[in-house]
């Protein structure tokens, strides 16, 4: 007779894979172009006064290779760079519609796309909510002048009180800044509540970071800069998270804040490892159990089929990503019960419940412990994998 724990068991898995298949997909669609590279920017991005290859050209490369995706149904869109706001509205308007064609969209409930302060003019805005996108990501990283000059940004603060004329215009837009450089923690509160003062529904707060093949570390090389030290970017941090919850903002991933059902809906696809696709130059994507990412050439993606790299995920890889994306959101993630049973002897063993809540089968950092968030999720799983 079968048992009706295993029957139980089927029903939970058949109706867990259902809304697998009916859930939509996140959409993410590279542009590769900048008016000039960031002196931090580590991504794959090209000045445009140096690209060999024309938008046009770009666009229609990106539309085949929406092709290879049709009719899956998405519901949430995010197009990211690079700069896209440097696109006219018809080619944004080009993209838009090609997705439209190609995908399922009667589902689509966010659609972002980053904005530099710089070329941010309100007319194309309106064109681009017109079209469809309801979201706006704009890369303010600094209110002062002399440190988005080290940053080797382009806009200046004259531009963000530009955008700040036209702020109703906006339902849902999320605000960046940058910290880390010497004596931020002198700086950050006049940032933040300049950048309050816009009122918007999200906010991303990164700690920079300096990777080896950019502008900003050989600067740092040559002494042109300097960074705070580990225990003032600590207390910034805890002066940033402080401020933010006082003004209505909740805490809900390590770098990003949000009023209360303005969470980045595409983002949070990536930090609890649902399915996405990746459309463009250096995309990534992760659909039907592989994980891919694209040429950073644009000759080899348009030539050579898009994709560089494809590699199956496997249940024991898939239960890495998972654990260590979802410990970055607030929620944590939910562990079965063999990964329950290791790490709770690990905490045990190493005195380290004061980093981490438990409740029930969930854990989670605790909130005040973000800021070595990576040192805590390597240790676990080190003791995982």
């Amino acid at each position: 007779m079968i048992s009706y724990v295993l029957v139980q068991t089927v029903i939970i898995y058949i109706f867990l894979k259902n809304i697998e298949i009916y859930m939509g997909k996140g959409l993410y669609i590279h542009i590769p172009l900048c008016f000039k590279k960031c002196n931090y920017c580590n991504f794959v991005s090209y000045p445009i006064s140096k690209v060999k290859f024309k938008i046009t050209d770009y666009i229609k490369t990106l539309k085949k290779e929406m092709k290879e995706f049709e009719n899956e149904k998405i519901d949430t869109v995010y197009i990211g760079g690079g700069t896209p706001s440097l696109l006219d509205p018809e080619e944004i308007e080009n993209i838009v519609s090609g997705i439209k064609q190609n995908f399922k969209v009667s589902g689509l409930e966010e659609f972002t796309i980053e904005i530099n302060p710089f070329d941010f003019n309100i007319e194309n805005i309106r064109k681009m909510q017109k079209s469809g996108i309801n979201r706006f990501s704009f890369g303010f990283q600094s209110f002062d002048n002399n440190k988005l000059e080290k940053l080797g940004r382009i806009h200046r603060r004259r531009d963000l009180e530009n955008i700040k004329k036209y702020r109703e215009e906006f339902n849902n837009f999320s605000l960046d800044l940058i910290f880390g450089l010497k004596n931020d923690i002198k700086l950050i509160e006049s940032e933040l509540r300049k950048l309050i003062e816009f009122n918007p529904q999200h906010i991303s707060i990164y700690n920079l970071k300096v990777e080896k093949n950019t502008k900003i570390f050989k600067m740092l090389e040559n002494n042109k800069i300097e960074l705070d030290n580990e225990d003032a970017q600590s207390k910034t941090y805890s002066y940033i998270n402080r401020l933010l919850k006082e003004n209505g903002y909740n805490h809900y991933e390590i770098s990003n804040y949000a009023k209360k059902g303005f969470e980045s809906k595409h983002n949070l696809k990536y930090w609890r490892f649902k399915p996405y696709i990746g459309l463009g130059v250096s995309a990534s994507g992760y659909y039907d159990n592989i994980l891919y990412t694209n040429y950073s050439s644009y000759d080899k993606y348009k030539n050579n089929g898009y994709k560089s790299i494809q590699k199956e995920i496997k249940k024991v890889q898939k239960r890495y990503f998972r654990i260590m994306m979802g410990l970055r959101l607030k929620e944590g993630v939910i562990l079965n019960k063999e990964e329950y049973s290791i790490i709770r002897k690990f905490f045990d063993k190493n005195n380290l419940d004061k980093y981490f809540i438990f409740r029930n089968k969930r854990i989670s950092i605790k909130e005040k412990y973000f800021f070595i968030s990576n040192s805590l999720i390597g240790r676990i799983l080190d003791e995982l994998f």
